[in-house]
């Protein structure tokens, strides 16, 4: 065959996030092609199911994820509370008897219940669902009705529920802790990333010319997507080389072994797999340049 079918990759030099988004790359290529078109779809379920370990771990480390919607949402509950009280303030000095004496009930009840945004997350929608009970009270409807304010009570109710959905989210993430460690899972991943790739160029060596238009498109894709990455740590470990220089404060040459790796060689493919069209780059013609010199002037002796 001429050398490897598929660009090889060393992945104990990829951080947890760029290998995450390698196999989320890869895989994406594989569901838009069909496992099964392409011939790996044992393969790639065993990959997939791996792969959702690395991803579940890199997750955990990250923290929830849910924790910016709950900050959100605490925003959000408070925002509604706040309008109640507002309107009902404006209606303090109402014209009618009726309006300010239903303000002062709502507000007597609201200013109750001032300090919910300093509590904790659960104390304060225990809080509110306190404050939503005696909003909701027979003796206080009428005054609601007189306010208009049943919406903005809705509202807040609405709102309240979603934070303890939220919340309760965010225990059950703590509770399920990924059980496989990131170490064994990348060695996981690994391994039947290789067993994939072994698979494919099995496919090309014993099917001949009989394959599906599909797997040629994969070791297309698959090759230019290995070598972005290549090229990706081998930029990065340039950059950490410079750095570690500039910090030591020596300019010496990188000796071999501390050299990036080489961009991975063109693999050359069976004939009877059309290779991917290449890019001749046009040369630059250079643009003409006139040069005009003006003399200097004679030097006059005295």
């Amino acid at each position: 065959m001429g050398g490897k079918l598929l660009v090889r990759i060393t992945f104990s030099k990829f951080r947890n996030e760029t290998i995450a988004e390698f196999f989320k790359d890869e895989l994406a290529v594989i569901k838009r092609l069909g496992a099964g078109a392409i011939g790996i779809k044992e393969a790639s379920d065993e990959l997939i199911l791996a792969v959702n370990d690395v991803l579940a771990y890199l997750d955990f480390l990250r923290g929830s994820l849910i924790t910016p919607d709950i900050k959100d949402q605490d925003f959000f509950r408070d925002s509604i509370a706040r309008v109640i009280l507002l309107k009902a303030h404006s209606k303090l000095y109402d014209p009618s008897a009726d309006k300010r004496l239903a303000a002062r009930n709502v507000v007597r009840v609201l200013k109750n219940y001032r300090d919910i945004p300093r509590k904790s997350y659960d104390d304060s929608t225990a809080a509110v669902d306190d404050l939503l009970q005696e909003l909701n009270k027979p003796a206080m409807l009428p005054n609601i009705t007189d306010l208009k304010l049943a919406d903005d009570i809705a509202d807040l109710a609405a709102a309240n529920t979603r934070f303890f959905e939220l919340m309760q989210t965010r225990y059950r993430e703590a509770n399920e802790r990924p059980t496989v460690p990131m170490r064994e899972a990348r060695a996981r991943a690994e391994e039947l990333q290789q067993k994939l790739v072994q698979r494919v160029e099995a496919i090309v060596v014993l099917n001949g010319l009989d394959f599906s238009p599909e797997l040629t498109s994969f070791v297309q894709e698959y090759n230019a997507i290995a070598k972005r990455y290549k090229n990706i740590m081998a930029a990065e470990k340039g950059r950490r080389k410079a750095y570690s220089g500039r910090k030591s404060g020596k300019n010496d040459e990188a000796s071999p072994e501390d050299l990036p790796d080489a961009p991975a060689p063109d693999v050359a493919l069976p004939e009877y797999l059309p290779l991917p069209p290449s890019v001749n780059p046009v040369p630059l013609k250079p643009a003409p340049v006139s040069l005009t010199v003006t003399p200097a002037p004679p030097k006059v002796l005295r």
